[in-house]
C-alpha cells in the first residue's frame, strides 16, 4: 500500500465465473452487466454457462490484473470481519474501504489465518481517518536464509578482530593478553546479546530473521575492531506491536550485558594524574553515575584511566545511545513508527541528523541520512494502536538514550602510564 493513492483513470471491471469448472476472469465492465447476470454457454474451457460473480473498481489495465480465482472468497472473508465501504482493484491488490464490525486487532487476525490458507497476504492501515484493507497474493517464492556457515565465519574474524583491538589497548595494561580477551569478549557480548534480543523477539511474533552477521573492522584506525552487527527480517513484520517490540528488545537486552560489564571495568579502572599526551573521550551520563555511585569518580584534576573491559562497557553504552535514536530503521525509529503516524516518524529524522552532526557523529548521521530515503516497512496491521504498557517502555528507553549521551568531554586516558 503506498502512501497516495495513483492518480490513474479509475475503471470498472466484471468478475466472471463458470458454473461448473473453476475458469474465472475480470473483464471490462459492460453496459448491462450486474451480479448475478448469466452469460450462456460462455466458458472457453467446458461451454457451460459464466455468471458474473462481482464488480470492482481497479486502475491499470484490467487485461494485466492477476486472475483472481478466490476473488469471492476474499470479499466475503473481509465482510465477514468489517462492513465493506467500497472495493476495487489496484493493479495485483484488491482494495477495501472498510468500518470495523469488531476489535480491529482480533479481527486481522483472523483474516490473515484465513487469507494464508488461500495464498493471499491482507495488510490493513488507517489513511485520511479511513480503514483501508488490502488484499494481494503472496509471494511464490520465499527468500533464501543463507547458510549458517556465513555468520559462524564472521564471527570467528570479528573475535579476532576485536582481540587484535583489545591487545593494542592494553599495551600498558598487565596481563595484555588476558585484557585483550576481556575487551573482545566483553564488547562481543554487548553486541552479540544486543542482536540476539532482536532475532528472540522476531521469532516470537513468527518473523523470519536471519542469525546476527557481525561485521569486522580493522583495528586500526578502528579502536573496537568491529563496526557491530546486523540481522536481516525475511518476512513482513504482523503488526505496530510486534515493530514496536522487535525493535526494542536489542538495546533493552544489550544493556543488561554493557551495565554490569561497566561496572566491573571501572572497578579495574585507575584514578591517576592528567598525562598531556592523554587521548579525552567522552564519557555518558550513566557511566559517570555508576562511577559516582560506586565511589570511583576523579577528584578535581584527576583523571580516570579505563580499563580495556571499560572501554568496551563505554562502547556498549554509546552503540545503545545510537541505536535509540528515534530515526530512520535505527531501533529507536522502530520504536517510533510504532507509535506515531509515518510522517511525524519521517519528521523526527531530521533533527536527529543535525544533532549527530553538531555532536561529531558525522558517518552516523550520514548513514541515517542515506536511510531515511527510504520509506519504512509498513507492518501488516497498520491500524492497531500501542497500548499504554509500550508507551511507558517507550519513555523509558528515552530515559535510557537520554543518560548514554556524552555531557562536556573529560579527559580519560586509554591505558596507565
Amino acid at each position: 500500500m503506498g502512501t497516495k493513492e495513483k492518480q490513474e483513470k479509475t475503471q470498472t471491471a466484471s468478475e466472471i465465473k463458470c458454473i461448473s469448472c473453476k475458469y474465472s476472469k475480470l473483464q471490462p465492465f459492460g453496459v448491462g452487466d450486474y451480479v448475478g447476470k448469466t452469460l450462456p454457454n460462455a466458458c472457453p474451457l467446458c461451454k457451460s454457462d459464466l455468471v458474473i460473480t462481482g464488480i470492482y473498481e481497479f486502475t491499470g489495465d484490467v487485461t494485466k490484473a492477476p486472475e483472481f480465482v478466490v476473488l469471492e472468497q476474499i470479499e466475503q472473508s473481509v465482510n465477514a470481519e468489517f462492513v465493506i465501504a467500497s472495493k476495487k482493484i489496484e493493479n495485483n491488490a484488491v482494495l477495501f474501504r472498510v468500518q470495523p464490525r469488531y476489535d480491529i486487532e482480533q479481527s486481522f487476525e483472523r483474516l490473515k489465518l484465513k487469507f494464508t490458507n488461500l495464498g493471499y497476504l491482507p495488510m490493513i492501515a488507517e489513511e485520511n481517518g479511513k480503514l483501508l484493507v488490502a488484499v494481494l497474493p503472496r509471494p511464490k517464492v520465499e527468500p533464501k536464509m543463507r547458510s549458517p556457515l556465513i555468520n559462524l565465519g564472521l564471527l570467528i574474524v570479528t573475535l579476532g578482530t576485536t582481540f587484535v583491538a583489545g591487545y593494542i589497548l592494553s599495551e600498558r595494561w598487565a596481563p595484555q593478553f588476558e585484557n585483550a580477551l576481556l575487551f573482545a569478549f566483553g564488547l562481543m557480548a554487548i553486541i552479540g546479546f544486543h542482536e540476539l534480543g532482536h532475532t528472540i523477539m522476531a521469532r516470537k511474533y513468527g518473523v523470519k530473521a536471519t542469525l546476527p552477521f557481525f561485521v569486522p573492522a580493522p583495528p586500526l584506525p578502528f579502536p573496537l575492531g568491529t563496526f557491530g552487527a546486523v540481522i536481516s527480517m525475511r518476512s513482513p513484520i504482523p503488526s505496530r506491536k510486534a515493530l514496536f517490540d522487535i525493535g526494542a528488545a536489542g538495546p533493552i537486552a544489550g544493556l543488561l550485558v554493557t551495565l554490569p560489564i561497566v561496572i566491573i571495568g571501572l572497578k579495574m579502572s585507575i584514578i591517576g594524574e592528567p598525562i598531556a599526551e592523554a587521548i579525552r573521550i567522552p564519557i555518558p551520563v550513566l557511566m559517570m553515575l555508576l562511577a559516582k555511585i560506586m565511589g570511583f569518580g576523579p577528584a578535581e584534576g584527576q583523571v580516570l584511566y579505563l580499563h580495556p573491559l571499560a572501554f568496551a562497557g563505554w562502547a556498549g553504552l554509546i552503540v545503545t545511545m545510537l541505536n535509540l535514536m528515534p530515526a530512520g530503521q535505527l531501533d529507536g525509529g522502530h520504536v517510533a513508527r510504532a507509535i506515531f503516524r509515518p510522517k511525524s516518524h519521517k519528521w523526527l529524522t531530521f533533527p536527529v541528523i543535525f544533532w549527530l552532526f553538531m555532536t561529531g557523529w558525522w558517518i552516523m548521521a550520514l548513514l541515517v541520512f542515506w536511510l531515511s530515503w527510504y520509506e519504512h516497512p509498513r507492518p501488516l496491521n497498520d491500524a492497531s494502536k500501542i497500548d499504554n504498557k509500550r508507551k511507558i517502555l517507550a519513555i523509558f528507553l528515552l530515559i535510557i538514550l537520554i543518560l548514554s549521551t556524552n555531557p562536556p568531554e573529560l579527559p580519560v586516558f586509554k591505558e596507565i602510564p
